[in-house]
């Protein structure tokens, strides 16, 4: 086994290259506090290859653009296996800190911790009870079952029933886009699901944490009193992050989010719609 942490960084092709080399800048403009190599996983849809001078030493996969960020990093744990931990990141990342990575390593070696990362998701720190009613009234795209949209919470079970995920009692979880993991984890829950789809790939992201818990293993905020301590995320800085929309054109190149994109005007009207007949039920009933 390599002694050392492997930093798995994904990258959509189709974005520009300068958050990539600003991010793998700041890797080395605090110190980490331990020593690290690099792997750059490329979400691939043209055929290009990318150059990093300032990070030669890194090695640079390429594959087919399935499962956003999180098919990236699976991909990036087998294809380069071997290391003591992983250190996963969005390209859209950047250190702010010194000693990140150390900083990292003490918390992954409390008792029970089985992955670290900066954001806790705690809108979803809810039974699924309670978030199903959350949810209600809340239509997103690639979220149907046999054709029919349904509410969030019942989609994502869905996803977690088919491929044997324990829910646990809620939905908290760590965001994924920093995700620090020792090895053996990574083999006891025999890596990260692949998302076929939007929705697929917001389930795939909570089922991390769920099958981590289900192995009786927290997953923990990097500093538990402010997300974002050791690295952000360009995304961080909108005013709602980890919001909903804020993936779907930036992460995805399925034809089916292609035609969402090509045709908003009848995907919005269409979901309108949705909405403006649950209402008048709604309405109607009272």
């Amino acid at each position: 086994m390599i002694d050392k942490t492997l930093v798995v960084i994904s990258y959509y092709d189709r974005r520009p290259i300068h958050n990539l080399l600003e991010l793998t800048e700041s890797l080395h403009q605090y110190p980490a506090g331990e020593e690290f190599d690099v792997c750059v996983i490329v979400n691939r849809t043209k055929n290009e290859s990318i150059s990093i001078p300032q990070l030669s030493s890194a090695a640079i996969h390429y594959r087919h653009n399935v499962g956003m960020n999180i098919g990236a990093w699976d991909h990036g744990w087998r294809t380069c296996s071997g290391y003591k931990s992983y250190l996963f990141l969005q390209d859209e990342c950047y250190v702010i800190r010194d000693h990140w990575l150390s900083a990292y390593r003490a918390v992954l070696e409390r008792p029970n911790v089985g992955m670290v990362g900066e954001s806790l998701n705690m809108l979803w720190d809810k039974p699924w009870r309670e978030l199903r009613k959350l949810f209600a009234d809340t239509i997103l795209p690639e979220h149907q079952i046999e054709a029919k949209w349904v509410n969030r919470v019942d989609f994502y079970l869905n996803f977690f029933k088919a491929y044997g995920v324990d829910p646990r009692v809620g939905g908290r979880h760590l965001r994924s886009v920093v995700w620090f993991l020792p090895a053996d984890v990574l083999n006891a829950i025999d890596g990260f699901l692949i998302g076929r789809n939007y929705g697929e790939c917001i389930a795939a992201e909570i089922a991390a944490s769920k099958k981590i818990e289900a192995l009786g293993l927290e997953v923990i905020q990097a500093n538990e009193q402010e997300e974002f301590f050791y690295i952000r995320h360009l995304e961080y800085n909108q005013d709602s992050p980890g919001s909903p929309y804020a993936h779907d054109v930036k992460y995805v190149d399925y034809a089916s989010v292609r035609r969402l994109i090509d045709s908003r005007e009848q995907e919005v009207w269409s979901l309108l719609k949705l909405k403006m007949q649950k209402l008048l039920r709604l309405s109607t009933a009272k």
